[in-house]
């Protein structure tokens, strides 16, 4: 039989992937949106003679749109990776309300996953978050490449 501690650990050890995961993709989305940014702007200010400029165009936009699809799908993968780690922050703040496993002597300062889920719920700033950055910077750079698309048309 498996103790509430192993699940408990083993509740952990997914939280902190998750949490690590959830970021490392934020890092690879920004890192993607930098080389798309930066090959559409080198484009854009580039000479192009007459014979070339509606394939300029074309690039523009397929690099706009791909850049703006990629932004709404990242912003859901991002909602997505938000979910798991609250899910495992809820099931370990509920572990550790269990007599079984914390025993009731214990102070609740030394909770974590409680401590987190309450500070989650109640910090200033709440929009300043994970879940509202892991989505809302994705959602941003949608935005911005909707922008680059009327840039391009108009170019």
């Amino acid at each position: 039989m498996i103790a509430d501690n192993d699940i408990y650990s083993a509740l952990v050890q997914l939280l902190a992937h998750a949490e690590s995961t959830t970021w490392n993709r934020l890092y690879n989305f920004l890192t993607a949106n930098s080389i798309l940014i930066l090959a559409w702007a080198t484009i854009f200010t580039s000479d192009a003679s007459i014979n070339t400029e509606v394939l300029k165009k074309i690039i523009l936009l397929v690099i706009s749109i791909m850049g703006g699809l990629m932004g709404i799908f990242w912003a859901a993968l991002g909602a997505r990776g938000r979910k798991y780690v609250d899910k495992y922050i809820e099931i370990g703040s509920y572990l550790e309300s269990d007599p079984n496993c914390w025993p009731s002597t214990i102070n609740q300062s030394y909770k974590p996953l409680t401590q987190s889920k309450n500070l989650r719920d109640t910090i200033y700033f709440k929009y300043s978050g994970s879940c509202y950055l892991l989505t809302g910077v994705p959602i941003c750079f949608s935005i911005l490449y909707a922008i680059l698309i009327i840039a391009s048309i108009w170019r």
